[in-house]
């Protein structure tokens, strides 16, 4: 458990500190390489003639003169990409390229290449006039290291920045992000027998004790659950409190805290309960609570599927305004966020660490399904519904995904959220609101549509998942009862799913 919250801060830290690996290394070639390198050149290479005298002032010369166009090099480039950054935060939102400087490596090496250059070229300056030796070692590095910045790191950098500039790479890359973290989270693929959904457990409010947030405000990046689980474990043993208390994690990852007002942990006491174990308990918690949870000014990708999401809703929204009126990369967007729906579509929740805190009687506050996919879709719908391309996409991503499902509670929520659309009001003939091309475009996306949803729902029913086994698989009476309501609610709107159809001319 130690090497593992080891590991846990090593990993958070170079996560949250890679915008400082640029400058790190550049006072790492200034501060220590190069001084040792020129120590080693002074004691050891001077007594060899590598360079003859008149070859080395007239290197020296030349690397000089490099100089001027390292710096002339470095300002221009970053000169543009923060102009750009500039045109690209107002098309999109400033939170979109707000990682684009501080979290790319390659952005991070070209900095610490520069500032290396330019050290190595300071150094031989400052250093020559008080040690009369010529600095061979230290001149050849020098004039490799720059040549190399011009001639190839350069060339790279521009390449990199307009490859990346570019809004397909910008939402592949948050897609990438968010499909990794679903990866980390959410382990478990869903299999018959698993409860349908995840709903959060009920806090009573009876003899609760509340631990509330005392340091910066900010929103809540990430969650060290391996502290809160290893810590909770060792109090629990001294004091044999895990039977009698149920701990609550109130706010979910991405939620702003407010300092002495948001509450962090709600504790669940038996009536039982001393006052002298109460105030241990609170104790332990307010003492535990900045160690355990992460606030920071900026949201991140950590721990928060929701705000890559976000990320691709906005840019979807920007992107089907009146001032940019680009509907190529509204459906870009789409196609991402179908991707993020199939994979946590398929995935069982609640999270696996979430699972493993609930057996210690810790449990988490996260999303549901039904929760992100509204979050997912319903805005997006919301300003583009009178736009059939951006209708007609949303349309095809859900029956896309629709094939790929074996929950049914999930399959329920995806046609609900094609249903809650009343596409047929909106797309009607008699309105004249809309050409009866674009009409027939719509009833024919959702007559498909209707046909994958049925086909799915009578795979499902074959394959017995709706059947009374999986009610006798539960554990309890408590969740065969949620089981049995939640196959029910499925089974009479399916029933009444397979009797619709949809007629276009």
């Amino acid at each position: 458990m130690k090497f593992t919250l080891l590991a846990f801060k090593i990993k958070r830290f170079f996560y949250y500190n890679v915008k400082q690996i640029g400058l790190f290394s550049g006072l790492f070639f200034s501060f220590i390489f190069l001084p040792l390198l020129y120590t080693i050149d002074i004691h050891f290479f001077s007594q060899f003639n590598i360079i003859d005298a008149a070859h080395y002032e007239t290197l020296k010369g030349f690397n000089n003169s490099l100089i001027s166009i390292l710096i002339s090099i470095l300002l221009t480039t970053f000169s543009v990409v923060f102009v750009v950054m500039q045109l690209a935060s107002s098309q999109f939102s400033p939170r979109i390229l707000r990682y684009f400087m501080t979290n790319d490596l390659r952005i991070q090496r070209f900095i610490g290449f520069y500032l290396g250059a330019l050290s190595s070229i300071f150094i031989i300056q400052l250093l020559d006039p008080f040690f009369p030796h010529k600095s061979q070692l230290c001149l050849i590095f020098s004039l490799l290291i720059s040549l190399y910045c011009i001639l190839i790191n350069f060339p790279e950098i521009i390449i990199h920045l307009n490859d990346n500039m570019n809004v397909a790479t910008i939402t592949n890359k948050i897609k990438c992000e968010i499909i990794n973290e679903v990866d980390n989270l959410y382990k478990e693929k869903w299999q018959k027998g698993n409860f349908l959904f995840y709903k959060r457990k009920a806090i009573q409010r009876k003899n609760v004790l509340v631990v509330y947030w005392k340091n910066q405000s900010g929103y809540l990046t990430e969650v060290n659950y391996l502290k809160l689980l290893s810590s909770w474990n060792t109090l629990s043993d001294l004091h044999n409190f895990s039977p009698k208390v149920t701990i609550f994690q109130k706010p979910i990852v991405g939620e702003f805290i407010m300092k002495d007002a948001s509450e962090m942990f709600i504790i669940e006491l038996e009536a039982t309960f001393s006052e002298a174990d109460k105030i241990k308990l609170l104790d332990f918690f307010e003492g535990i609570v900045a160690q355990v949870f992460i606030v920071h000014k900026y949201r991140n990708y950590k721990q928060d599927v929701n705000f890559g999401v976000r990320k691709l809703v906005d840019i979807a929204i920007k992107a089907i305004s009146p001032a940019v009126n680009d509907p190529t990369t509204c459906i870009n967007c789409i196609d991402y966020i179908g991707e993020v729906v199939l994979k946590l579509a398929t995935r069982r929740f609640p999270s696996s660490q979430t699972l493993i805190l609930q057996q210690n009687n810790i449990y988490v506050n996260e999303f549901n399904f039904h929760e992100f996919v509204n979050f997912a879709f319903d805005q997006i719908f919301q300003w583009g519904k009178n736009d059939p391309i951006v209708v007609r996409r949303l349309i095809q991503t859900v029956y896309l995904i629709i094939p790929r499902i074996e929950n049914p509670y999930n399959l329920k929520v995806l046609i609900h959220e094609i249903e809650d659309m009343n596409l047929l009001q909106i797309y009607d003939f008699k309105k004249n609101e809309h050409t009866h091309e674009q009409i027939n475009v719509i009833l024919k996306e959702l007559h498909r549509f209707n046909k994958i949803a049925k086909e799915q729902i009578a795979k499902l029913q074959a394959s017995g998942v709706l059947s009374n086994d999986c009610i006798e698989n539960c554990a309890d009476e408590v969740n065969k009862l949620a089981y049995q309501e939640t196959i029910d609610l499925c089974q009479k709107y399916f029933d009444d799913y397979v009797n619709r159809d949809i007629i276009y001319q």
